[in-house]
């Protein structure tokens, strides 16, 4: 890492504040309740977002959408080809750091106003290639990046195109982010798959257009059927964070899934390596996986919040 590259890690990564223990009315690591979250500025927003654990806004405009699509057919790697195509797939370490900082130039200041305590973390691309059976995406929830008992971070997702119901759009389970919680890994199975055929059932389309951004808890149950119309799905997104918390990179070794390899993080772990890739260095920690059940509740919440048809 150059000295330039240092200091604006440096400006992203400020040091971790002393923050040590959950805030009153905020659930404990494997506990059913409200994750630590983060705020909007607007307080119908706010209200939303912990509510339903998601929230729609605009966000970029039209010469902001050209530049970001342009940028990605420019691309010429294997990762850009994939029926799920992911530039934070890439094998090319080069173009995984030049696309999240570009979309971090172009997203960060636009969020500014509007989460005012929120860092843009990494960022990255995704498109789901025309008329692809295999670009569907199962049920899941995003891996833990901080300690969601004390700090705040989300998922900004930005389609760069109009999201219709066949174009593979993101589903989301409202409510589902105050079911229990554990730490979550890259690799990591869903951990409540025998609930699937009713979560499908209480899952919501969100039909964003271009431009829109749609805001969502990492812990927020989300799936995604594959894209069956006849133009490519282009999205962009990233991790955000509250301003100072220690980041997380949680792996999986696919070969033995009871156990989490926690790794310490910046932001350029999680662009210094593939997607889901195991980080280099040491681990700081070993913890097993947890088994989490819903209970009545859970469900009870989210038959309420879920939007008929």
């Amino acid at each position: 890492m150059s000295r330039g590259d240092d200091m604006k890690e440096q400006l992203r990564c400020p040091q971790p504040l002393d923050r040590s223990a959950p805030a009153p009315g905020v659930a404990r690591d494997g506990e059913a309740g409200e994750p630590a979250m983060l705020r909007f500025a607007d307080a119908d927003r706010d209200r939303h977002f912990r509510e339903l654990g998601y929230v729609i806004f605009p966000l970029l405009d039209a010469d902001s959408i050209d530049r970001l699509t342009l940028y990605w057919r420019s691309l010429d790697d294997p990762a850009c080809r994939r029926p799920y195509a992911l530039s934070l797939a890439s094998d090319n370490a080069a173009l995984r750091r030049e696309s999240s900082d570009l979309l971090a130039s172009i997203i960060a200041p636009r969020l500014a106003r509007i989460l005012p305590e929120a860092d843009f973390i990494f960022g990255g691309y995704s498109e789901k290639q025309a008329n692809e059976p295999a670009s569907a995406l199962p049920f899941h929830q995003d891996p833990s990046f901080v300690d969601e008992s004390i700090w705040g971070a989300a998922n900004i997702w930005i389609p760069l195109v109009d999201i219709d119901v066949d174009n593979g759009p993101l589903h989301v389970v409202a409510g589902s982010h105050l079911c229990p919680r554990a730490r979550r890994a890259f690799n990591q199975a869903f951990a409540f798959a025998e609930h699937e055929a009713e979560l499908t059932a209480l899952a919501t389309p969100l039909l964003a257009r271009a431009g829109e951004a749609i805001l969502f808890a990492h812990n927020l149950f989300h799936v995604s059927p594959p894209n069956r119309s006849e133009a490519p799905r282009l999205a962009a997104g990233g991790m955000l964070a509250e301003r100072g918390a220690p980041l997380l990179y949680d792996f999986v070794d696919p070969a033995d899934r009871s156990r989490i390899h926690c790794f310490p993080a910046t932001p350029s772990t999680f662009v210094s390596v593939p997607i889901a890739a195991r980080p280099p260095g040491d681990a700081g920690a070993i913890v097993p996986a947890k088994a989490l059940q819903l209970g009545p509740g859970d469900l009870s919440r989210m038959r309420g919040l879920a939007q008929p048809g």
